[in-house]
């Protein structure tokens, strides 16, 4: 009887976490297919037929710092957003940088404010790439509800509210009113 309730709750937070997975699977797929790095070889499969990935100083930690370093110029950058929202009286809670590579930019970072909102903002190399950033974006999350993407030369913005109260509307709405003046 325990079991069976159990297995409900299991089943019933799989259904609901289902959508974020489908979500980051896609969003790995969408890396997958944009450019592989010379230095993270893919060794050969193991006994059980799964490819080994690279040790984790090799790949991804060496990409992040790799990014970090290869920013484009002539657009807003993260930390100019990030000064502009706080400014604005938007205090940023916690921030932290991100692969890149999925949607073919430079620079990522998810951000999230004081106030509740989620942010990603992403610089690409050229307008065209931030173009095509967002509509992968747009795809790959589509099941995320409450998300607004916004443009503004080479760099993206993703704003993402908790819920539809008018608050978290007026803020992000603001957010990207603060980040298209930039």
């Amino acid at each position: 009887m325990a079991s069976d309730h159990l297995r409900m709750c299991y089943e019933e937070a799989f259904m609901r976490s289902f959508p974020l997975l489908a979500a980051l699977v896609a969003l790995c797929m969408v890396g997958a297919c944009r450019r592989k790095s010379a230095e993270q070889p893919v060794t050969a499969p193991n006994d059980r037929g799964v490819a080994q990935m690279p040790a984790l100083g090799s790949g991804l930690v060496a990409e992040l710092a790799r990014e970090a370093t290869d920013r484009p110029a002539g657009t807003p950058t993260v930390e100019q957003i990030l000064a502009a929202l706080e400014a604005a009286g938007q205090p940023i809670a916690r921030k932290q940088q991100v692969l890149a590579t999925p949607l073919g930019a430079h620079y990522c970072l998810v951000a999230a404010t004081g106030n509740g909102l989620s942010l990603s903002i992403c610089e690409f190399d050229s307008e065209l790439a931030a173009k095509a950033g967002q509509a992968a974006s747009l795809e790959a999350w589509k099941v995320i509800p409450r998300r607004t993407l916004a443009l503004n030369r080479k760099t993206l913005l993703t704003v993402i509210r908790p819920s539809d109260a008018a608050q978290m509307t007026s803020d992000g709405e603001g957010a990207q009113k603060i980040f298209t003046a930039l």
